[in-house]
């Protein structure tokens, strides 16, 4: 009798503890799973844009290879005497580090530059070089017989350079699922076996990361030194840094060009005033778009990042000790258990439109609380606590609608009061736990095109000749890439990047990115028969197919927005394009392209190559044409 008076007096408290547990077992499953990768990632790149610029240290200096130093120096890559030459520069300024975010894990074609680039580091003795992990496997033999062992190589610098470099560091960049660099680890080893390692490595197995190395390198400390002083941070709760992942969450300072930067043809001119590197640690990398050596940060708005600049905002924190610490998952917990709470208490007191506004003022205030955290180098989750927010409104409003009668037109009215008719039509259609912010991630098939020796002709025309000769390329292969359906993303300088499958994907995708290629490069045949009867420049291109998954849709801001994609699958075809130069092919493709065409095309088969930002070499493929019916 007591059980069913209280039952009946308390029905909406008990309602409201029921639908409480159930909002929170739905979101521990948000904060230990991540379902919805882009609302998380969204709202952190959100949290740099709210906080904006800071000044970085001054410690750190980038000498840019960029698109005036081609002009000025030639074609790349340069005889490999310019760095020793730009390592003299440098040291006679008294630089305190030289870093190169340049690989150098093949010799060069002149054995007499290798030397002297060589003695120029030994000669400097502060001189930093880049190195990267591939996987790869070995074949180890005993008495038993032989057997394949995959370990991890380290690609380090050829010999007569790395043993003249003062240090090396691996690059450590962890790209997300969207494609944003947000995390750099700090140590890895050569690999978990030690038996194998000693094989391989003898008993070198822990390696540090290239921005880890850099700042040893200025603090007289070693890199255990410097991870101590980091982690004495690191204590209560798991942080950007600890012993499980050895990552550091890059505290980035702004968007491109935030560091200074200066031409690397003014530093080997003599161009600089005196002073200008004393005591900084040098950076010396890409800039250039051409050279494919950027990536996306937490600033996407403000486009991509040179991989030497996110070394710089690592070095930044580490000199800085100001890396971003991460909420651990008591308090995130925490944060929703009081969220749901006090969403809960609005929506089962008060009027949907008082209930709604008052949970909005507790977001807002909550918001404001995290932004003030991140100011101060502490992130704080805002993306799930909005999730929390949203389902336990949207829950417990809506069985309050049900219990008292009313229909779902009504309840879909009162939603459309709080949020956008845009926000309520998703939640209705796919239903909260699908709710996604920005691009969409599916299957594209990805082409990159780029003119050959673009910048070596460009010096021999006119300016207005170069225009000329562009605008009648690009608009001869565009013709081609609407004839097969093909989206044209974008041209970047002289390359042209097309996109099969988004906005609409077909069956044969793969196949009509193949014949666009071949076409196109049957149009250049013709192109450069009628330029060389006109006694024009004539040139050549490559291109380089791939397929996979990728982020795709409208990026950017209100002011400027663009229908893109992103992500591995994009940067890999790139990569494919690169190689043709390399491979002297017309039009590389990957394996998972191959698969799909194999029956209507010839190739040759250029067996597996190594791709930069790749741990794990690529099969490619040299498309000569299509078979003969």
């Amino acid at each position: 009798m007591v059980v069913a008076k209280f039952r009946k007096n308390n029905k909406g408290l008990l309602a409201a503890m029921l639908i409480g547990f159930a909002v929170l077992l739905v979101l521990t499953f948000f904060v230990f799973k991540n379902p919805v990768p882009s609302l998380k990632s969204g709202s952190y790149n959100m949290l740099f844009s709210w906080r904006g610029h800071r000044a970085p240290i001054d410690d750190v200096i980038i000498v840019a290879i960029d698109d005036k130093s081609f002009e000025e120096l030639g074609t790349y890559p340069w005889p490999r005497d310019v760095y020793g030459k730009i390592i003299e520069k440098l040291k006679a300024d008294n630089a305190k580090v030289i870093g190169l975010d340049i690989e150098f894990a093949n010799p060069g074609p002149m054995p007499e530059k290798d030397l002297f680039f060589a003695k120029a580091a030994k000669a400097a003795g502060n001189v930093l070089s880049v190195a990267t992990f591939t996987d790869d496997k070995l074949v180890v033999e005993n008495a038993k017989g032989a057997w394949e062992m995959p370990y991890k190589r380290y690609n380090l610098p050829i010999k007569v350079l790395n043993d003249s470099m003062k240090k090396t560091g691996y690059t450590a960049f962890e790209m997300d699922i969207d494609g944003v660099v947000r995390k750099s680890a700090l140590v890895d080893f050569l690999d978990d076996k030690k038996e194998l390692s000693k094989i391989l490595y003898k008993d070198a197995q822990k390696v540090y990361s290239f921005a880890l190395a850099s700042v040893s390198m200025f603090t007289g400390k070693t890199e255990e030194q410097v991870i101590d002083d980091v982690m004495r941070r690191n204590t209560g709760y798991k942080k950007g840094v600890n012993s499980g992942d050895n990552t550091l969450l890059i505290n980035f300072e702004g968007g491109p060009k935030t560091f200074k930067r200066v031409s690397f043809y003014r530093v080997l001119n003599g161009e600089v005033p005196k002073g200008t590197f004393k005591d900084k640690i040098v950076l010396v990398g890409a800039t250039s778009t051409v050279l494919h050596d950027e990536f996306l940060s937490p600033f996407t708005e403000l486009g991509n990042m040179p991989g030497v600049e996110i070394h710089a905002n690592a070095i930044d924190d580490l000199l800085k000790n100001e890396y971003l610490e991460k909420s651990g998952i008591l308090i995130n917990y925490l944060v929703l258990l009081a969220f749901v709470t006090i969403i809960l208490f609005f929506t089962s007191r008060f009027t949907p439109l008082l209930s709604a506004a008052l949970s909005i003022l507790v977001y807002i205030s909550y918001f404001f609380l995290v932004l003030y955290l991140f100011i101060r180098n502490y992130w704080l989750d805002i993306s799930v606590p909005f999730v929390a927010l949203i389902l336990t409104y949207v829950v417990n409003v809506g069985y309050r609608v049900i219990t008292e009668g009313q229909k779902s037109r009504k309840m879909k009215g009162a939603f459309q009061r709080f949020v956008s008719r845009q926000v309520v039509d998703e939640i209705i259609k796919n239903g909260l736990d699908n709710l996604t912010v920005g691009g969409r991630k599916q299957k594209l098939v990805v082409f990159f095109s780029d003119i050959r020796n673009f910048t070596t002709m460009a010096e021999r025309l006119a300016p207005e000749e170069v225009v000329e000769v562009l605008n009648f390329y690009f608009k001869e292969m565009t013709s081609i890439a609407f004839k097969y359906g093909g989206t044209v993303d974008k041209y970047i300088g002289d390359a042209i990047m097309v996109e099969f499958g988004a906005p609409l994907a077909r069956p044969n995708d793969e196949e009509l990115a193949v014949r666009m290629a071949i076409e196109m490069q049957e149009k250049m045949k013709e192109l450069r028969e009628i330029w060389k009867s006109q006694g024009r420049e004539q040139f050549e291109i490559g291109c380089g197919i791939n397929s996979g998954e990728a982020v795709v849709g409208f990026m950017g801001t209100d002011r400027k927005m663009e229908y893109s994609a992103l992500g591995d699958t994009v940067n890999l075809a790139s990569r494919l394009e690169s190689l043709t130069k390399e491979y002297h092919a017309s039009i590389i493709i990957s394996h998972s392209v191959y698969e799909k065409v194999k029956d209507i095309i010839v190739v040759k088969d250029l067996g597996f190559a190594t791709v930069k930002g790749k741990t794990i070499k690529v099969q490619i493929y040299d498309v000569l044409g299509l078979k003969k019916i």
